[in-house]
């Protein structure tokens, strides 16, 4: 039974992608090199990944100005849009392989005692290799960002573009007053009952750790249900 699943699922999987395979314009860097372009820049963003293309893809929408988008990858492979073979793109050309710097209690079990910090290199960047997660920062690191000289990065200034790149799908539950629902980034709560999840919550009930409803709060301690729907940000 497990290989006829096994083969539906990668039957699924190559008609899926046949049908629905983007078709990405062609490399500019070729043209771009010889110097038979004669363009001229208004703007230059170096980074194709969530921000950088979100921020190219805001710049162009003025007729008049011409962008440069730089990303050190190539296109995302088509396993990537779908969220169940994200690991496929571990530890390729697809991932930047980062590793964590030696610290003396952690990591003890893996070689070198460093973990494996998978990013994304190529369009979309890590929200072309992610698991489905929606997570904001916390408003305390935003505040204390801004407290250190970067002004205009404090958590009530940033929060407005945070509600308009997003398309949240259920306000009945969250706060509306933190959530958009007309951006380009769509998240939705997950709505089909885990019996893991509840074996979880009742673990974390047991032992005093709160659920919460979003991380971004100010009561950041303790363990919320995941949030998601698939979306790169070089497609969204």
């Amino acid at each position: 039974m497990a290989m006829i699943f096994k083969i539906l699922f990668i039957l699924f999987s190559i008609i899926f992608l046949k049908a629905n395979a983007i078709k990405y314009p062609n490399d500019f860097t070729p043209t771009l090199l010889s110097g038979e372009s004669k363009i001229k820049f208004d703007f230059i963003v170096v980074g194709a990944g969530s921000a950088g293309a979100i921020i190219a893809a805001r710049l162009s929408e003025i007729a008049d100005w011409n962008i440069l988008l730089l990303e050190a990858g190539g296109d995302p492979p088509e396993s990537s849009e779908i969220p169940l073979k994200w690991s496929l793109a571990l530890n390729t050309e697809y991932d930047w392989k980062f590793l964590t710097e030696q610290e003396d209690n952690l990591f003890k079990g893996l070689d070198g005692e460093k973990c494996h910090v998978p990013r994304g290199c190529m369009l979309g960047g890590s929200s072309s290799m992610n698991v489905m997660l929606q997570i904001r920062g916390t408003k305390y690191d935003f505040d204390e960002w801004e407290k250190s000289g970067c002004t205009g990065w404090g958590f009530n200034s940033v929060l407005p573009y945070f509600i308009k790149s997003e398309n949240f799908t259920d306000t009945t539950r969250y706060d509306p007053k933190i959530h958009g629902n007309c951006g380009p980034l769509t998240v939705s709560p997950f709505v089909s009952p885990d019996p893991a999840i509840q074996t979880i919550s009742q673990a974390a009930d047991f032992d005093g750790l709160d659920q919460r409803e979003r991380l971004e709060q100010n009561r950041t301690f303790g363990w919320i249900r995941d949030v998601g729907q698939h979306d790169s940000g070089w497609t969204a």
